[in-house]
């Protein structure tokens, strides 16, 4: 008569085992992005490659071939090591290429030295030919909180020609739910002149884990 309670008692044991295994294997590295006493969060490089995290709060140049955009037309091969022509430093690099429909697009990406971002150091397209730069910031990377904002002077070298631009960025949306992927992030770039505030480009990007960029709007 005793034997009831005890099967109900074991099977709720097992209910909860299963609900937790379940749970645990549910779970991403991305869900614990967020640091819950500053509110900031970590912005890995695989954010921006669209490769596997594993969770570790270290910012490296993990291997990435990812091939995204609405056509497939884009893809992230590196990292590699490249020499700047014009600084003579050796950097660790991705490969952006993008097949347009009057030319390749083919552009390098290298992390900042403040590690605040990936910013550009080579850029070659049909329209503007070969430049090189340093010093930009075009994705974030490392603690963001929602709404900061951060800013680098760029070193633009064309030809013989050195100038310099203002590259920012601001956290739009910091950790949110686009088309049904968790944990993406969505962020507004601008680029302008250094000795006024022109403003040159404006875009407003958007990245969700394992995919890289989803969608970009140009203002």
């Amino acid at each position: 008569m005793h034997r009831l309670p005890i099967f109900l008692a074991t099977l709720g044991l097992l209910l909860t085992a299963a609900l937790a295994q379940k749970a645990t294997a549910d779970q991403s590295p991305w869900d614990s992005s967020i640091d819950a006493a500053t509110k900031a969060r970590f912005i890995p490089v695989e954010l921006w490659t669209g490769a596997e995290w594993d969770g570790k709060k270290e910012l490296k140049m993990s291997n990435a071939e990812t091939r995204f955009g609405d056509r497939l037309n884009k893809d992230i091969k590196g990292p590699m090591e490249w020499k700047h022509p014009m600084t003579g430093a050796t950097l660790v690099v991705y490969e952006r290429t993008n097949q347009e429909r009057d030319g390749v697009k083919s552009q390098l990406f290298a992390m900042n030295e403040e590690k605040t971002g990936l910013g550009r150091v080579y850029d070659s397209r049909t329209e503007f030919g070969v430049r090189t730069f340093s010093g930009g910031l075009k994705f974030p990377l490392g603690y963001w909180k929602q709404g900061e904002t951060k800013q680098l002077v760029e070193t633009r070298y064309e030809g013989s020609r050195v100038d310099s631009r203002i590259e920012s960025i601001t956290i739009k949306q910091l950790d949110f739910a686009y088309q049904g992927t968790p944990h993406c992030l969505e962020f507004e770039w601008i680029y302008q002149e250094s000795r006024r505030a022109k403003i040159i480009d404006h875009q407003t990007y958007t990245y969700c884990p394992n995919k890289g960029m989803v969608k970009q709007f140009k203002h």
